[in-house]
């Protein structure tokens, strides 16, 4: 049985590597990021953790924070995050690295993002997951890993936006260097 749990433990690390490499790897533009620079997007997680001794599946909720800088094909972020962690608070922090996959119509799409964190006792939580973002506006998002505190996976929903997008130049079609979108 030990095998097993320790095999699945390998199998949940191997798979979210794999995510964070095959993100860092091939290139287009983030959508939402055609302009370098930097973004804060803002999110809202709830989901659940997995453990084989507990019969109930504990609740996981975080507010988070992900500064980062938009290069053209990549985001690299730090993601800061109070979670919930049935039955305490703690809080987390680890790299994050997003991009984009498919092609982006109107800044809209999806992202394929990796991340891994620590919490403050050194337990980390790696995971991976696909956001559809609407030029930072809003962004929903599914996300799974594994999680070392329980030796098990975790799976959450995300919602949130990026405040850096709400406001700025939005250029008109007509005339793109007029940034009042007359």
């Amino acid at each position: 049985m030990i095998v097993l749990v320790r095999c699945r433990a390998l199998v949940g690390r191997i798979v979210a590597g794999g995510v964070f490499v095959f993100v860092a790897g091939f290139g287009s533009p983030v959508h939402g990021q055609t302009n370098p620079g930097w973004k804060v997007p803002i999110e809202f997680l709830q989901g659940f953790a997995s453990a084989q001794d507990e019969a109930v599946k504990p609740y996981l909720a975080s507010i988070a924070a992900v500064p980062g800088y938009a290069f053209p094909s990549v985001r690299l972020g730090l993601r800061i995050s109070a979670d919930y962690e049935n039955p305490g608070w703690t809080a987390r922090f680890g790299p994050r690295l997003e991009k984009q996959i498919g092609p982006s119509k109107l800044g809209i799409g999806f992202v394929l993002g990796g991340e891994a964190t620590w919490n403050t006792d050194g337990e980390a939580r790696v995971g991976g997951g696909l956001t559809f973002d609407v030029d930072g506006l809003l962004r929903a998002g599914l996300w799974g890993g594994w999680d070392e505190r329980r030796d098990g996976g975790w799976f959450g929903i995300t919602l949130g936006g990026d405040p850096t997008s709400w406001f700025g130049c939005v250029e008109s079609t007509v005339n793109p260097g007029n940034c009042k979108g007359e």
